[in-house]
């Protein structure tokens, strides 16, 4: 009975792994277009 309840545990947990591995891929997406409009700020800016 118990086994059956850890399997569901697993099973939602690996779901929301999944969920937060696609949200930080979106973050990590989100920063990489951050940095470059940031270093093309920086390339206007004189020196």
């Amino acid at each position: 009975m118990q086994n059956r309840r850890f399997k569901s545990t697993i099973e939602d947990l690996k779901r929301q792994n999944r969920k937060l591995e696609e949200e930080n891929i979106a973050l990590k997406e989100k920063v990489d277009g951050l940095k470059e409009q940031l270093s093309k700020l920086q390339q206007q800016k004189p020196q």
